[in-house]
């Protein structure tokens, strides 16, 4: 005997498979507030930590400049298309010179003079190497409050997703 799936139930389970094929795993953080201090960032737990014990933090956000307690890199590659870490070309943050570079169009934004507003590079990500070995992809969506243009800057929002320990 056949049995149908109602219509409801039908629309649940695709969702449900859907959010499966399509990256459940993916974090979206919205707003984290880098605009006046340092906002340090734990990938594996996706909250704000303190900065104090530098083992609990693999990002760090000021301003602009995003910091890594590990390596990371810059890709030229879209969020998606990006399903695992580089082999090679990580950096780590030595004094002066940042593992993700800064200024305008030189790691992940780009800055217009004419506006003077701040945009995230579109196909570029992020690819981050933790002190514990596991590797995150991270696309900055916004750097305005609410990503609404124009509002206060320094206001993050992304979206992040582990790849795994790499090879």
């Amino acid at each position: 005997m056949s049995k149908r799936l109602s219509t409801s139930a039908f629309i649940a389970l695709s969702f449900f498979i859907a959010g499966m094929a399509y990256g459940q795993d993916i974090k979206n953080i919205e707003n984290l507030n880098a605009s006046q201090s340092i906002a340090y960032f734990n990938l594996a737990t996706g909250k704000e930590v303190p900065g104090t014990d530098a083992k609990s933090w693999d990002l760090s956000f000021q301003k602009t400049t995003i910091s890594v307690n590990g390596s990371a890199q810059v890709v030229s590659l879209a969020f998606e298309g990006l399903s695992q870490p580089p082999t090679g070309g990580f950096k780590t943050d030595d004094g002066n010179n940042k593992a993700i570079p800064t200024g305008s169009g030189n790691g992940w934004y780009n800055y217009n003079i004419e506006d003077h507003t701040i945009e995230p590079i579109a196909g570029r990500t992020i690819v981050v190497k933790t002190q514990k070995g596991k590797y995150y992809k991270l696309q900055v969506i916004s750097y305005n409050k609410d990503r609404q243009p124009h509002e206060p800057t320094g206001y993050y929002s992304f979206r992040y997703k582990e790849l795994g320990k790499g090879k």
